[in-house]
């Protein structure tokens, strides 16, 4: 279930959702802010930057969403994960 918080400002407005939850565009736009922050400093690690990999990293079907809003422009996400690895309870973000 997606959910909306709005700060008291109501200058941003939160929306904490699941992947099955995004639609094409929003997805799009998720991608464009990890694309525009992320990808040199990556290119640059030792991890590199591999789009097909990074997506299906990002867009998990246990992956989840906290997107920040102003008006209704997307202006910054956190994902995370909860995952179950060798009988231990694991975070990912």
């Amino acid at each position: 279930m997606t959910t909306w918080f709005e700060a008291p400002s109501d200058r941003y407005k939160i929306k904490i959702s699941r992947t099955s939850e995004l639609d094409d565009n929003e997805r799009h736009d998720v991608w464009s802010v990890l694309e525009t922050n992320m990808r040199d400093l990556y290119i640059h690690s030792s991890l590199g930057w591999d789009v097909t990999e990074k997506r299906k990293e990002l867009f998990h079907p246990n992956s989840r969403f906290l997107r920040v809003f102003n008006d209704n422009d997307l202006v910054a996400f956190n994902m995370f994960r909860f995952e179950l690895e060798e009988s231990i309870e694991v975070l990912y973000w």
